[in-house]
């Protein structure tokens, strides 16, 4: 996770990220402590694309209007959480632990049902995935360029501070 310049989250549109999930953030991709607060400085640096999967099975009944309101009310609770009604309890959203803007985007993957008399896996429904492509190849795009060019710095930089027992640098990294 450490070395990882973008990472990719998966969420159910069922249901809503919780203080749990904001921790495993914090710790497992941001790289603090249970109990270190989070600051400007300190908060990832990493690109980070949002997925809600099964969008279409929480929106498919709703008219259209009412669509895209359920889609912000998901989007800002991803973003700041109940923390911009001065609470916070529940979830402070994932806006703090990056320096940069998250990108949140709907998905819909086919559905899977047993087939008791097979015992197979049926594959039913639709993907749509076309939000999730464009938001990727817009991350490429935009990112592409710079983790090129930082990624070799980083790891010259790296290598040049170890110095063997000889006095000779070791570039096993390049």
């Amino acid at each position: 996770m450490n070395k990882a310049d973008c990472v990719i989250f998966l969420s159910n549109a069922q249901s809503d990220l919780t203080r749990d999930d904001y921790t495993f953030v914090k710790c497992h991709v941001v790289g603090l402590g249970i109990n270190d607060e989070v600051t400007p400085e300190n908060a990832s640096n990493k690109k980070a694309l949002i997925v809600v999967n099964k969008w279409k099975t929480v929106a498919q009944n709703l008219p259209p209007r009412r669509q895209e309101q359920e889609w912000l009310r998901k989007r800002d609770w991803i973003l700041w959480g109940d923390s911009k009604k001065g609470k916070g309890e529940k979830f402070k959203g994932l806006s703090e632990l990056f320096k940069r803007t998250l990108t949140i985007v709907p998905a819909t993957t086919s559905q899977r049902v047993l087939d008791e008399d097979s015992g197979s896996y049926e594959r039913y429904g639709e993907a749509q995935l076309d939000d999730v492509t464009d938001a990727l190849k817009n991350i490429l795009l935009e990112e592409g360029i710079q983790i090129k060019l930082e990624r070799p710095k980083i790891i010259l930089k790296r290598s040049l501070s170890e110095v063997d027992p000889t006095g000779w640098t070791i570039l096993r990294d390049l």
